[in-house]
């Protein structure tokens, strides 16, 4: 989420966002002209042919299809979210049912005696009440009209209002319309469109619409979409500050102070409000646990297998043990769909649900809403794609079919499809619940300790179920006993709930948690089942916190695990086949291999030019920064191009072949690909700014004597090594730049590339690399020319063809 937080935590500063509205916006407090109320029609003349369809947070009325809200004067200037949901629709595209497709709006009102205004809050600027600056940022501050509405009516005695909101929600509306703006339906078609029912409640007032579209495909298309209007309360739990050494997300707001130079960010975890009631405070003190004041409900849906229900039950509540540790029990608690309840609408903003989308889509997430004042989560939702369960079974089969002969199956026994959907489960309750994924946890489990079975029943294959580290893909055929899965639930989890939901009664602000929160992960900083490792998109700066990573040293977990696909492809055709088949299964699952494969390789390309990170505070002695050991990368080269260099003789298995043909093609793509990645700008950069151990010139040296080292020799190339060798001489031209002179700009999928942006960090790399890129080419070249005599025929044209590619430079 990207909503902004309150400064809750500073008392003078907590008064900011519940301030009188907008200028120009107060004329609830103007008097009543003769002229403006003969504009609005009398209460009982207005309501004599409306029916009432429910008295809450507003009285709701309506007449055929128009709907009707009445806000009474004491919600003027009160915080609400406006969200929008898909609750159904005629066809699955890149919208579907159960999403709220955006953010929640914080919206307030306002009125005068003419028309109310529904203003969006802005404003993510803060400042203390009593500072002067204040007045500075007021002027910056106004709140601005979402929409306007005329008065229908007043109450008797004008503390009322009465809209008519059927435009409002049957209107393509930004912000709470199901589409943006790079996807729509269609045309909206207002005779098609209306209101089709509205719930009233003490905090909330939830309405669906269906919405027709037509489009010039002649294919119309209709969605119900559920609006909530949720009252948010008078007084807002206690803000926690975010801490980047343990995985919340979080929102921010800046906040200007004359006292301090600069302005501050602020902060704040999103999180549930979990705290005792307040008859039993002093029991929670005395260590007995209690149940918490608002208990966390996820209901999930029952279009859910009812066979899953348990495990889906499971999942949600086995984040009951992270908060029992801190002195609440039942904190959370799963339930079916209520059948036996009109009240109950999934749709509703105070339900938390777990939803499954009908759809080819092979995914889940956990979303959540947040109160924007101080990062209280209101709800979330688990949304479950169809495919998930695909996904599942395709990764339990390629990374454990080797060793577990129950992954083998098409389609797994409920036991083993249960633990899936479990674990799946708990992992999106706990983004629900505000927690990010951690994908440095399994780094802190020795590789071999995943091969024995006491460790495993015990520990699973990660310290934390928010880590991408799905099954084991470690055990080899033979070890028995081994558990395949990720923990219930991990000790990093249990402490990462501790510190973010445990109360703290003796500091009175936020300000004043954070010593005591620094200090809890200082308890635990010597322990590397407690770190956390945020989540890193394309090519890995730490190979310590890698997606769909296990143990402590990828050169050997992917040593195991290009053993395990091995072992799977020699027995592809028998665990993938049966009779009359058509080979779509098998093909399917050949892709599944490759792919696993390709993760064991780009986890060994992390670490040329790796860099560990560590995040600190000050006072201790550490680095933010560690370089991967020279050995350690002078080994992952090593193993990489022994990989690349006899992908073929398990790869390319010829009754695989003759079944569903040939992917030669394709591992000449990927074996060029990870090449691009080893002599990347990437690489370059962080040898140069982080390692002074191993240098861009031993790096290249290296990359040299693996990539030749059969030419010195004297020895055959196969096919693949051939390739390898030309794509190591396209990418050094490539690094080069235009030979001679030539004015010619030639594109770079590695040095340029990889670094453009700036001048100054291009020059920065040509100044050092360049030189020596220069030099390994004429290196290059002058082996390959003493090649060019070869009494191989095949081996002859190779070295001409590679003379060719250098004859510029």
């Amino acid at each position: 989420m990207t909503l902004f937080l309150k400064r809750d935590s500073l008392k003078p500063v907590f008064t900011v966002f519940f301030l009188i509205l907008s200028i120009g916006f107060s004329g609830a407090e103007e008097k009543k002209t003769e002229k403006d109320t003969a504009k609005v029609a009398s209460y009982d003349k207005f309501l004599a042919d409306k029916e009432l369809v429910g008295e809450g947070l507003f009285s709701v009325y309506k007449k055929d299809n128009d709907y009707f809200f009445e806000i009474n004067d004491s919600l003027l200037g009160r915080d609400f979210l406006l969200a929008a949901r898909v609750a159904q629709l005629s066809k699955t595209t890149k919208v579907e049912p159960g999403e709220m497709r955006k953010e929640p709006i914080w919206i307030r009102f306002s009125r005068n005696n003419e028309k109310l205004f529904m203003h969006k809050v802005v404003s993510d600027e803060l400042a203390d009440e009593n500072d002067p600056i204040k007045r500075a940022l007021d002027r910056i501050q106004m709140q601005p009209v979402f929409e306007t509405f005329k008065i229908k009516s007043l109450n008797t005695d004008s503390s009322a209002a009465i809209i008519d909101v059927t435009k409002f929600l049957t209107a393509e509306i930004q912000g709470i319309s199901p589409f943006n703006s790079k996807y729509k339906a269609g045309k909206l078609e207002p005779d098609a469109t209306c209101i089709k029912m509205a719930q009233v409640f003490p905090k909330n007032v939830e309405v669906k619409t269906q919405m027709n579209y037509s489009n010039t495909t002649g294919n119309p298309f209709v969605i119900v979409m559920n609006r909530s209007f949720l009252l948010l309360p008078e007084k807002t739990m206690r803000p926690r500050y975010e801490d980047s050494r343990i995985g919340y997300f979080a929102s921010s707001a800046l906040f200007y102070t004359t006292n301090e130079i600069g302005v501050d960010s602020k902060k704040y975890i999103a999180r549930f409000d979990i705290a005792p009631k307040k008859e039993d405070i002093e029991d929670y003190k005395a260590g007995k646990l209690v149940v918490p004041e608002k208990q966390i409900v996820y209901y999930y849906d029952n279009a859910f297998p009812e066979e899953w229900w348990p495990y889906i039950k499971a999942g949600i509540e086995d984040w009951q043990v992270a908060f029992e540790a801190i002195g609440f029990k039942d904190a959370i608690v799963g339930k079916p769909y209520p059948v036996d309840d009109p009240n109950f609408n999934p749709e509703d903003i105070r339900h938390s649900c777990i939803r499954y989308i009908a759809s080819t889509k092979a995914n889940s997430m956990g979303p959540r809403w947040i109160d924007p004042r101080s990062g209280e989560v209101l709800g979330g939702d688990v949304l479950w794609w169809h495919n998930v369960t695909q996904l599942l079974r395709d990764w339990r089969f390629v990374q454990c079919g080797a060793a577990d002969p129950k992954a083998r199956k098409r389609n797994p026994e409920l036991e083993m499809l249960g633990e899936m959907v479990r674990y799946v489960i708990a992992h999106e309750i706990g983004h629900c619940l505000g927690l990010k994924h951690n994908m440095r946890a399994s780094y802190a489990f020795p590789v071999d300790s995943l091969r024995s079975a006491t460790f495993t029943q015990k520990y699973g294959t990660t310290p934390s179920i928010m880590d991408y580290a799905r099954f084991n893909y470690i055990a080899q055929p033979g070890d028995e006993g081994i558990r395949f899965t990720p923990p219930n639930m991990g000790p990093y989890d249990i402490f990462a709930i501790k510190w973010g939901y445990q109360p703290i009664f003796e500091a009175e602000t936020a300000d004043d948690e954070k010593a005591i929160l620094n200090q809890w992960i200082l308890e635990k900083k010597d322990s590397l089942i407690y770190r956390y490792g945020d989540q890193q998109m394309g090519i890995a700066f730490d190979p310590a916190a890698q997606n769909e990573a296990l143990g402590d040293n990828a050169i050997k977990a992917s040593e195991y695990g290009s053993k395990n696909a091995q072992y799977i492809m020699k027995h592809l055709i028998e665990w993938t086949t049966e009779e009359n088949d058509d080979f779509q299964y098998m093909t399917h699952m050949y892709e599944e291999v490759l792919k696993q494969y390709k993760r064991y390789i780009g986890h060994v390309c992390a670490y040329p030019g790796g860099v560990y990170r560590y995040q600190l505070v000050e006072g201790e002695e550490e680095y933010f920064q560690n370089p991967v050991s020279k050995a350690r990368q002078q080994e992952a080269l090593a193993w990489l191009f022994k990989e690349l260099a006899n992908q073929p003789s398990w790869m390319l298995n010829k009754e695989i072949e003759r079944r569903i043909g040939s992917h030669k093609n394709e591992l000449f793509k990927y074996q060029a690909s990870v090449l691009d990645i080893l002599m990347g700008g990437v690489v370059f950069q962080k040898l140069e700014m982080y390692h002074n151990e191993y240098s861009s010139a031993e790096y290249l040296n290296d990359l040299h004597k693996h990539i030749w080292e059969k030419t010195i020799n004297g020895k055959k190339l196969n096919e693949f090594e051939r390739h390898l060798q030309a794509s190591y001489i396209h990418n050094l031209v490539k690094m080069a730049g235009a030979a001679n002179g030539s004015k010619e700009k030639k594109e770079s999928s590695s040095l340029a590339s990889l670094t453009s942006g700036t001048s100054s960090k291009i020059q920065f790399l040509d100044n050092l690399v360049k030189p020596l890129v220069f030099a390994e080419i004429e290196k290059t070249k002058n082996l390959v020319n003493k090649n060019l005599r070869s009494k191989d025929a095949a081996l002859k044209a190779h070295y001409k063809y590679l003379s060719l590619l250098l004859a510029d430079y």
